[in-house]
């Protein structure tokens, strides 16, 4: 994570509403968006402090130990024996946010008419260990025109946990990392690698939702 506050993700993650699982099924895939969720959690006030311990760890830079000391307990027994493994659950949960918010506060910037017209190509990037997924280790590296319509389906997170990231080039940078001839035929996980839509037309009704939750909002 940075070690300054990134604004556009942190805009990014609260724009995002608390909702139960089966609420969030029932939303069109373009205003999931816009929505949060956990797997599991049916009380409201466990999910509201986990969206407010991933808002502290996207706001401060927090780290995931800072985060699981705020909610593993309180996920632990919400989840009442269900889940196999709890810590790595709670550690999916973090990364998986996190990382979406950082994304999405990223993409607005690349998209931003001035460094698109100066930095006109983008590149994708995997973290090269023992952890990086198939998926990530083809596309690492790749460069296409930031207007490619194979974007629009390959905007990390690609999965859950997913570390990768995109990054703009100029003209001159991606002459020399070379740029591919054709998109590649990879695929992101199932529900991953949709371009963030920060502009969605919603506006959920946040009476329904916790005091302490509206206020962050």
């Amino acid at each position: 994570m940075a070690d300054v506050p990134f604004d556009a993700a942190i805009d990014a993650f609260r724009r995002r509403v608390p909702m139960r699982k089966e609420r969030w099924l029932n939303l069109q895939a373009e205003v999931r968006q816009r929505a949060f969720t956990v797997a599991q959690v049916a009380s409201a006030d466990v999910l509201t402090d986990v969206w407010l311990a991933l808002d502290d760890s996207i706001a401060r830079g927090a780290t995931f130990d800072e985060f699981k000391a705020l909610v593993a307990d309180k996920l632990t027994t919400e989840w009442a024996g269900t889940v196999a493994n709890p810590g790595a659950r709670v550690e999916t949960i973090f990364r998986t946010n996190v990382l979406t918010a950082y994304s999405a506060g990223a993409y607005e910037q690349r998209n931003d008419p001035v460094v698109k017209r100066r930095r006109p190509y983008l590149q994708f990037r995997a973290v090269g260990d023992q952890r990086t997924t198939d998926i990530c280790r083809e596309l690492d590296g790749k460069v296409l025109p930031a207007d490619d319509p194979f974007w629009a389906n390959h905007t990390p997170p690609l999965h859950f946990q997913c570390r990768s990231r995109i990054v703009p080039l100029t003209v001159a940078e991606a002459g020399d990392e070379g740029v591919a001839d054709e998109a590649p035929d990879v695929h992101p996980a199932e529900g991953f690698g949709a371009v963030p839509k920060p502009s969605a037309p919603w506006t959920p009704d946040l009476s329904r939702y916790p005091a302490p939750l509206r206020e962050a909002m």
